[in-house]
């Protein structure tokens, strides 16, 4: 069962952070890599299909950039 944000301390909220956001930071470079060659292959195959997984691959990265928003809103709010 996962904890709330505001079950954990401001060293474990700055911890879970951190490392949220090299996850972002790794799982973003690859998908980039990965939807780039995605769309080239769907233009030189005419398999348009492939730009729609391209696409749903990169809403991933916006739910982390969501949850690293709400670390640091929570973290602001201990902090002032």
């Amino acid at each position: 069962m996962s904890k709330k944000l505001k079950d954990y301390s401001l060293e474990e909220l700055i911890q879970k952070k951190k490392k949220t956001a090299g996850i972002l930071l790794g799982f973003a470079v690859v998908m980039l890599v990965a939807s780039v060659t995605l769309i080239y292959l769907a233009i030189k195959q005419k398999n348009y299909a492939l730009i729609a997984v391209a696409c749903g691959g990169v809403m991933q990265i916006g739910l982390l950039m969501v949850q690293v928003g709400n670390l640091n809103k929570e973290i602001k709010s201990r902090v002032s």
